[in-house]
């Protein structure tokens, strides 16, 4: 399996639909692909859904996996479906509230992946890809996406896909510094379009909260949520210094 495409969903069945559809409509081989559905057990009509899709194309390998309302999108919804269900050689985070424009995006990427990683046996990497957000943050040092390609050897080698440090809020961000902290960031931009708020959603817009508010000092022993920005930039260099370590150790 070259693609573990890993989707948290809620109550957006139009979006869900369409999402999957793009997908179908854009992959060169979709065999060459799962999607994994992370759904929550009150979500009826997600369920619902996701079980029409499942049945109405056969050809793709949509696996439904239901769980507890979790708090936090980062561990109980993309590391719960990255450690424990994802086959694929590189996972990709996506958002029920977008959509793929890139044309063969499975063939192109994972040749440039490959390509990329040929001289690199540890296999650590991050694809960036290109999210159309305009409200996105720029950074001059370090490119971020929103919805990132990373290996299945890197999630091994940390332990997590994303940061379980964040609950949310600044995870792409985090993931994406520290993989550019060694340089392992592939540009995928002029390959991997996945629009983020596409026009055809407009109206279907869902307003939800996917986690309650809470700290990040049961993991980092810092006394209060970061509020500004330069508290929180302190707080990703702090936790980057430390996994840093890690993934070094494996390169070396």
């Amino acid at each position: 399996m070259k693609f573990s495409l890993l989707l948290p969903t809620r109550k957006r069945p139009q979006q869900l639909r369409k999402l999957i559809e793009s997908i179908l409509l854009t992959t060169h081989n979709i065999k060459d692909i799962e999607i994994h559905l992370a759904i929550d057990d009150d979500d009826i009509q997600i369920q619902d859904t996701a079980v029409v899709l499942k049945d109405q194309y056969k050809l793709c390998n949509l696996l439904i996996h239901m769980r507890p309302r979790g708090n936090s999108i980062v561990t109980h919804y993309y590391n719960w479906l990255a450690l424990h269900f994802c086959q694929g050689k590189y996972l990709m985070v996506l958002n029920d509230d977008t959509l793929f424009r890139s044309q063969d995006w499975d063939k192109n990427v994972y040749n440039r992946l490959e390509e990329y990683l040929k001289d690199k046996p540890d296999g650590l990497v991050l694809g960036i890809s290109e999210d159309l957000d305009s409200d996105r943050e720029v950074h001059n040092d370090y490119l971020v996406c929103g919805f990132p390609v990373i290996s299945k050897e890197s999630v091994e080698t940390l332990g997590f896909l994303l940061d379980p440090s964040f609950m949310m809020a600044t995870s792409d961000d985090d993931i994406c510094k520290l993989y550019a902290t060694i340089d392992r960031v592939v540009d995928l931009r002029d390959i991997l379009v996945i629009q983020h708020h596409p026009p055809e959603f407009k109206d279907l817009d869902v307003k939800y909260a996917w986690f309650q508010e809470t700290t990040y000092s049961e993991i980092m022993e810092i006394p209060v949520l970061p509020k500004t920005v330069a508290e929180m930039r302190f707080f990703l260099d702090k936790r980057i210094s430390l996994l840093i370590q890690r993934m070094i150790k494996v390169r070396t």
